[in-house]
């Protein structure tokens, strides 16, 4: 995603052939001078879905317009007015997903009105619908995902990625996965590195599974009482504390997979007896791990600049937030 490309035509405009100039791995890489125009509710800290009025906040450009929703043909009318004026390469909202794109586009199918979300219009907004899934003993809701063509639609309450390393980490992380950025501003960083390992199988010429989940062999209370004691967590004492130590294991778990061979497809593999771990790198796993490790904490010559970065990224620099998105990796 974002990256230069070399394209070959034919006469009538056909693609012959089409490449990527850059690697994945550059560092030194420029983010396009992207447009933005934001989305956003006024006086909607909170869910919007609890109820309130539909009054919309649109910021381009500097500039800020309450468009209220009393009258919906003349609020849709503005806002394609602003979208055709400004022509935004990113739609930037807070509670985009659940709320404002499906408010919006039931109001244009209710008064047949058009909305030029897309810069292509003959293709409709892709949906996804929400859904709850089991975590780590917590049942979490996922607001679903309304994504743009020709445009890219991010929801900062959407992402988790967006949260922690703002839209310079996102690029990073879209980047270096190859996943499509508006799918990963709502997925887990876990699925990009999944991703990662099923590319790089794939050009080794390795069969890779249709889904991506797998089940985890069965073991047995005492066996799970020895292996799976990961996220534990000590409370500290209360009260107040000197000369308190701190140890960072931002990065300790991929020079593990690196220098050991640790992964999925290398323990308890069919090669080797149970609760050994294969010698040799048979899976992509420690070898992405590797590059993710040597990957300059600091990429040069990234400022926030380079972005046209609005009011959204400017809590850090850019290089920050890219170092933390490669971390995470």
């Amino acid at each position: 995603p974002l990256a230069r490309c070399e394209a070959e035509l034919a006469g009538d405009g056909t693609i012959r052939s089409i490449h990527a100039v850059d690697s994945p791995w550059d560092t030194g890489y420029a983010i396009p001078p992207l447009s933005i125009l934001e989305l956003s509710l006024e006086g909607h800290a909170s869910n919007p879905n609890h109820g309130g009025a539909f009054h919309l906040i649109v910021r381009v450009e500097g500039e800020e317009r309450c468009l209220e929703g009393d009258d919906g043909a003349e609020l849709l009318a503005r806002l394609n007015q602003l979208l055709h004026r400004h022509d935004p390469d990113v739609i930037l909202t807070d509670w985009g997903d659940s709320y404002i794109l499906p408010r919006l586009l039931m109001l244009a199918s209710r008064l047949q009105l058009p909305l030029a979300l897309n810069r292509d219009a003959a293709r409709p907004v892709g949906m996804q619908a929400p859904r709850s899934y089991f975590s780590y003993g917590r049942i979490l809701a996922n607001a679903g995902a309304r994504t743009l063509y020709g445009r890219l639609h991010v929801d900062r309450q959407n992402s988790f990625v967006m949260a922690e390393t703002g839209f310079s980490g996102l690029i990073e992380q879209a980047r270096v996965t190859k996943v499509p950025l508006q799918h990963m501003a709502r997925t887990t960083t876990g699925t990009g590195i999944t991703a990662m390992q099923l590319e790089t199988a794939h050009r080794d010429g390795i069969l890779i599974p249709y889904r991506k989940r797998e089940p985890e062999e069965f073991k047995s209370a005492l066996e799970l009482l020895h292996t799976d004691q990961g996220g534990l967590v000590y409370a500290p004492a209360l009260g107040y504390h000197e000369n308190v130590g701190e140890l960072d294991f931002a990065s300790m778990y991929p020079s593990i997979m690196t220098r050991f061979n640790i992964s999925p497809e290398t323990v308890n593999c069919s090669t080797r007896t149970p609760g050994s771990v294969a010698s040799k790198p048979t899976s992509p796993s420690p070898p992405i791990a590797g590059r993710s490790c040597s990957r300059p904490r600091r990429p040069p010559s990234m400022t926030d600049s380079d972005c046209c970065t609005p009011s959204w990224t400017r809590s850090g620099s850019t290089s920050r937030a890219r170092q933390a998105a490669t971390m995470r990796h």
